[in-house]
């Protein structure tokens, strides 16, 4: 999608210094159209996209509960709260739990070909409030049922590995 917007932005680039070619000298026009193509751009990626009826893009952004049935021990569940922050091209996840905050390291929205589902993918770094465990990282692959739900499965990196499902529910 990135470069679809990008190959419309210099499109619109192309009409303005036609337009302002008219108007100002040659320096002139390709600046002013570059500057607006470009707030454009970044106004798009930043914010406009999410009123824009052709991209399907789900909207994910927002402040989440989450219940999570964990391995961890002797299996545990327990609750915690995200904050998914979304621009057209990255998106960050950010979980408080009650023995640490979980952040996301790279994260990625995908389209599933055979079906179409849309899912959210992300590692994350686990940073533990007691000083006497460890930082670990993990993997989380949520299908989005919703605007309002996604759900799925993570694992991490730790010894004895963890591993568990998730639900986040929109608040």
């Amino acid at each position: 999608m990135k470069k679809e917007v990008i190959k419309n932005l210099s499109g619109i680039a192309v009409v303005l210094f036609v337009i302002f070619i008219t108007i100002f000298d040659v320096l002139d026009a390709i600046s002013y159209s570059v500057s607006i193509a470009t707030f454009l751009y970044f106004s798009y990626e930043r914010f406009l996209w999410r009123f824009d009826p052709f991209n399907k893009t789900p909207k994910i952004y927002g402040n989440y509960k989450t219940k999570i049935e964990s391995t961890y021990g002797n299996g545990t569940h327990y609750e915690s709260d995200v904050t998914i922050k979304q621009t057209l091209s990255k998106i960050t996840i950010t979980e408080k739990m009650r023995d640490g905050v979980c952040v996301s390291i790279v994260s990625s929205l995908y389209k599933y070909n055979d079906d179409g589902q849309w899912f959210l993918c992300y590692t994350y770094l686990t940073h533990p409030k007691n000083n006497d465990d460890d930082m670990h990282y993990g993997t989380s692959v949520l299908y989005v049922k919703d605007k309002d739900t996604l759900e799925g499965f993570y694992y991490t990196n730790r010894v004895k590995q963890t591993k568990g499902k998730q639900i986040f529910t929109r608040k």
